[in-house]
C-alpha cells in the first residue's frame, strides 16, 4: 500500500516550501496538477523528488474549473498498482509528521478498500500558534472532510456546476473519522484570504448568470461574519500539532485574486455584484462608494434555526468522537 498525495497548484510559491516537506515525509508520491502558475511554483514543486508534476491548462473560474485536473490526478495515481491511500490535500495545508506517524498500517488495520476517510482541518486563525476554537458560521470551524479514498479502483468523479467539487470521487462504502488532522494555512495570510473569499463569491455569481436567487446559497457557503468581527476565540496549538514543520513569514503578499476580482469589476460593473456579502474589505467598499456614490446594500444574510441547530448537532458529536480516540 502507497500514500499518494493529489494536490492542485496555481501561484503557490508562498505555502510550497513549507507544506511540502512534511508531505514529503509521509507520502510515497505527490501528484500535483499546475494551473498555469505565473510565479515560482513549477520550480519548487520540481526540487522535491517525490512530486510528479502534470500540466492542467483549463482557464481559471469563470471561463473554466480549478478541479477540473481532479479526474486526471487520479487517473494519474492509478498508475501505481494496488488499493493505495490517495490524500487529496489543498497547498496551503499541512500535514503534521507526528500524527501521521503509522497512519497506513491504521488504516489497512481498521479498514476496507473502497472507503472514503474523513479528517478535522483546523484554521490557523490571524497569527501563529493559535486555530480557531469556535464557530460564528459553520463554514470555517473545525471542518471534517472527505480528504482520504482508500481506492478500490472502481470510483470516478461526477462533477457539478460551480467553482468548487469534491475533493474524492464519491463511493457506496461506508466513511469513516479518523483522528489524524490537517492544518490550514489559509487565514494566516489574512487580506490575501479576504480577496480570495470575494473571488469565489464572484466567480460562483458569474456562473448563477447574476442570478439573485443563487445570493443566500453563495453567501451561506462563502461568507463568515467573523471576517469583521472584533474577536474570534482561540485555542493555542498543542505541541505535537506543530512539530515537523515550519510556518511561512507572514508579511502582507498581494495575489492574484485580487487582480481578477477588479479585472471582474471592470468587466460587469460594481452594481451587479452589489447584492453579494462581500463588503468586509474596505478597499472594495470604497471603490463603490467612488463609483456609485452610497453605500453598497446586500441581501440581507437569513439563517434558519433547524439548520443551524441540526450543524451543531452533528458538530458535537464528530468532536466528541474525535476526542475519544485519543487526541489532545
Amino acid at each position: 500500500m502507497k500514500l499518494i498525495a493529489l494536490m492542485l497548484t496555481r501561484n503557490e510559491e508562498h505555502v510550497l516550501p513549507y507544506t511540502l516537506p512534511p508531505l514529503a515525509k509521509i507520502c510515497d508520491h505527490i501528484i500535483i496538477a499546475d494551473q498555469n502558475s505565473t510565479d515560482d511554483t513549477r520550480a519548487i514543486i520540481k526540487k522535491f523528488p517525490k512530486t510528479i508534476l502534470i500540466d492542467n491548462n483549463e482557464p481559471p473560474p469563470p471561463k473554466g474549473r480549478f478541479d477540473s485536473a481532479r479526474p486526471l490526478l487520479l487517473e494519474t495515481a492509478r498508475n501505481f498498482e494496488g488499493n493505495n491511500l490517495l490524500l487529496a490535500i489543498d497547498a496551503d495545508e499541512v500535514t503534521p509528521p507526528l500524527l501521521f506517524a503509522g497512519f497506513k498500517e491504521k488504516v489497512a488495520r481498521r479498514y476496507k478498500a473502497g472507503c472514503r476517510i474523513r479528517m478535522r482541518s483546523i484554521q490557523l486563525w490571524g497569527k501563529e500558534g493559535y486555530y480557531r476554537a469556535a464557530p460564528v458560521m459553520p463554514r470555517y470551524f473545525g471542518i471534517w472532510g472527505n480528504v482520504v479514498l482508500y481506492d478500490d479502483r472502481k470510483t470516478f468523479y461526477r462533477t457539478r456546476k460551480g467553482v468548487h467539487n469534491e475533493r474524492l470521487p464519491r463511493t457506496t462504502s461506508k466513511h469513516y473519522h479518523h483522528e489524524t488532522l490537517l492544518v490550514h494555512l489559509h487565514w494566516l495570510f489574512w487580506q490575501k484570504a479576504l480577496w480570495q473569499q470575494v473571488w469565489y463569491q464572484m466567480s460562483e455569481f458569474m456562473l448563477a448568470k447574476f442570478d439573485g436567487s443563487a445570493v443566500q446559497k453563495i453567501d451561506n457557503y462563502y461568507y463568515d461574519s467573523a471576517f469583521t468581527a472584533q474577536s474570534v476565540a482561540l485555542s493555542r496549538l498543542p505541541r505535537q500539532w506543530q512539530e515537523g514543520y515550519h510556518l511561512p513569514p507572514l508579511e502582507r503578499r498581494d495575489h492574484w485574486r485580487k487582480d481578477a476580482v477588479l479585472a471582474m469589476i471592470k468587466s460587469y460593473g460594481i452594481d451587479v455584484f452589489e447584492p453579494l456579502n462581500i463588503w468586509y474589505i474596505d478597499e472594495l467598499t470604497a471603490l463603490f462608494k467612488q463609483q456609485m456614490g452610497r453605500d453598497p446594500e446586500p441581501q440581507a444574510m437569513v439563517y434558519r434555526t433547524r439548520d443551524y441547530w441540526r450543524f451543531y448537532k452533528h458538530r458535537m458529536v464528530l468532536t466528541m468522537r474525535h476526542w475519544r480516540h485519543g487526541h489532545p
